[in-house]
């Protein structure tokens, strides 16, 4: 697991169940302890005892401390959700095209793939 300070002083510390940081952003040296600074993709699976609340309160966290998206996956409605700042969420089901080539060059996948 890769956790990523968003913030200090307070430390706000986030592990998203999936993250990307880009390759020039990624040091040259070995990263000790948590990455600072925000992952440029962060992806969070619901589970049953996630509570809606929670969920968006970790959303505007991610996108407020500078993520350029959050996509939050929903297996028991097999749908992806993509979350991007100043925009509305997107939500894919089935076939539709979850694109994330902005953020992650190249990525383009339908929920149907993610969740079979």
């Amino acid at each position: 697991m890769v956790g990523f300070t968003l913030c200090s002083n307070p430390d706000t510390v986030r592990a998203p169940d999936v993250a990307f940081v880009r390759q020039e952003r990624l040091p040259t040296g070995r990263l000790r302890g948590f990455w600072t600074g925000p992952p440029d993709l962060a992806a969070e699976v619901l589970s049953p005892d996630d509570r809606p609340a929670d969920i968006r309160a970790k959303i505007d966290e991610y996108l407020t401390y500078g993520v350029l998206g959050v996509v939050v996956l929903d297996p028991d409605e097999a749908t992806a959700t993509i979350h991007r700042r100043l925009s509305p969420p997107v939500t894919s089901r089935g076939d539709e095209d979850v694109d994330l080539d902005d953020i992650v060059m190249g990525f383009c996948c339908k929920p149907r793939e993610i969740f079979e």
